[in-house]
């Protein structure tokens, strides 16, 4: 089940993100003029879409970036969302994805190194990042 309008939306991947996250918000800043084949959507973690498509331990937990592959039901976490995105991102950004041949184990600790760290590097927004006028057909509830 999903609230994905799949007429319009049938090949994007959905990137959940911390809102409340400044470096979350970043990445987002980032990722959407990178997206050149416009093949992704974003929805925060604490939203209706990301309960309808994630199972609670994903939802429950900021602490990690997902990608959702609605075609596929295929979900990515950590540093292998991180590196699957960057595959799909403009040159030079997708050559990022070459370190997925490193350990996963490896990957993922220094993928929560920074994560766990983010509040106190750039402190909590007070609200979630909400999209402007131009970016709100990339955001999902």
């Amino acid at each position: 089940m999903s609230n994905i309008d799949r007429s319009n939306n049938k090949s994007k991947q959905i990137i959940f993100y911390d809102g409340f996250c400044k470096i979350c918000s970043w990445a987002v800043d980032f990722i959407m003029p990178r997206d050149k084949d416009n093949k992704f959507l974003f929805a925060p973690l604490s939203g209706k879409t990301a309960q309808i498509n994630l199972s609670p331990k994903l939802t429950e937990n900021p602490f990690t970036i997902v990608l959702f592959d609605p075609n596929t039901n295929q979900t990515y976490i950590k540093s292998d969302a991180a590196l699957r995105i960057a595959e799909k991102l403009s040159f030079p950004w997708k050559f990022f994805s070459i370190f997925l041949f490193l350990p996963k184990i490896f990957r993922d600790f220094l993928y929560m190194i920074v994560s766990k760290f983010r509040y106190s590097i750039l402190d909590k927004r007070s609200t979630c990042r909400l999209p402007t006028e131009q970016e709100k057909s990339k955001f999902l509830d």
